[in-house]
């Protein structure tokens, strides 16, 4: 056991940059692995690391997975969220918890707007039936200038802001929540911010970016869906709980929403996985409806389903990973200080 032994898990392409961790000093050992966290057992050697950086958002860290790490002292996330960690395991245990902010408003704002094209002008609809050699019939993939439309994005943090500068850009009208407004980027972007209950109201399009938090939890319930307009379009790109998937399934439907764009959705990992037995022998009743109502979102003609990869461009990994690895540093180091924001 060593107390410099620090972990890569999930490594895939995007290596750690070994130029930055020659900061932490010489007594400080690296391995990377393509497991995940989850997927190692004891003959992998890597339970006595004093720091671990994970990239898995399909792997729920508790209490239980994180007691393993007997001599954990940090863990990196590769990512801005850490919902996927028992940050109060971690507190207790005096555990530091690392992140990467801001380094993919620009990336996932850009995906945002892809969806928004894809849905609303029917694209994936007749791509799949060119392909599938059906019948075409024009009529039904007649689209709105975006100009026509209303989006309501709720959640202006840097990714909410690079969205609706992109959007007003195109010509899209931006009314926008957040439960912090700063009206210096209202009068510079060119958005105007109301209340959730008015966005809900009122926009044609809502997108959402916010983080996954208690308050957040289902922000899109039945509740919700009944007081939009009929015929809205619902965009997540953020986190999968915010959106109650039974309601938005049944309000897509009823025909008050005229479309779903996912690339998160709730417990996402079981529907990636839901061919794997021995991941499905594990989780409880609640999950598998939850698995059971996505699902059945798949085969919705008007629903969009893409596997969390909204942040997923070559330059954001890079990023991420740079970052992660001057956090690292900064925890061996603090002297440095620590490391800025990534520069986009």
């Amino acid at each position: 056991m060593t107390e410099s032994k620090v972990v890569f898990f999930s490594v895939d392409n995007i290596k750690p940059n070994m130029e930055i961790l020659k900061n932490a000093g010489d007594n400080v050992e690296f391995f990377q692995t393509p497991k995940g966290p989850l997927d190692i057992t004891a003959e992998d050697g890597f339970y006595d690391a004093a720091g671990i950086a994970v990239f898995d958002m399909n792997s729920k860290l508790g209490a239980a997975d994180l007691a393993k790490f007997k001599n954990l002292k940090f863990v990196a996330c590769r990512s801005t969220g850490f919902d996927n960690l028992d940050t109060a395991y971690c507190k207790s245990h005096g555990i530091r918890v690392f992140n990467v902010p801001n380094y993919g408003e620009t990336t996932v704002a850009e995906y945002t707007i892809a969806m928004i094209l894809a849905l609303t002008r029917f694209i994936v609809r007749a791509n799949n039936d060119m392909k599938n050699g059906l019948k075409i019939e024009i009529n039904n993939y007649t689209g709105r200038d975006l100009s026509a439309w209303t989006l309501g994005v709720v959640g202006m943090g840097a990714i909410g802001r690079s969205v609706a500068k992109k959007a007003i850009a195109l010509g899209l009208k931006v009314i926008a929540y957040d439960p912090y407004p700063s009206a210096a980027y209202e009068g510079l972007l060119g958005f105007k911010y109301v209340s959730l209950d008015y966005l809900i109201k009122n926009a044609d399009i809502i997108s959402l970016h916010s983080p996954s938090t208690k308050e957040n939890y289902h922000l899109l319930n039945a509740k919700a869906f009944a007081d939009m307009k009929r015929g809205v379009y619902i965009i997540n790109t953020a986190r999968g709980d915010l959106i109650d998937n039974k309601a938005l399934y049944e309000a897509l439907h009823s025909g008050k929403v005229a479309g779903a764009a996912l690339d998160v959705l709730e417990d996402e990992g079981l529907l990636i996985q839901k061919n794997n037995v021995a991941q499905i022998e594990k989780v409880s009743k609640e999950d598998l409806v939850i698995l059971s109502i996505n699902t059945k979102l798949l085969e919705v003609k008007n629903v969009i389903v893409t596997p969390h990869i909204a942040f997923d461009t070559l330059e954001a990994k890079n990023r991420i990973m740079d970052h992660s690895c001057n956090n690292i540093v900064y925890y061996f180091r603090p002297e440095l200080g620590r490391p800025s924001e990534p520069k986009i």
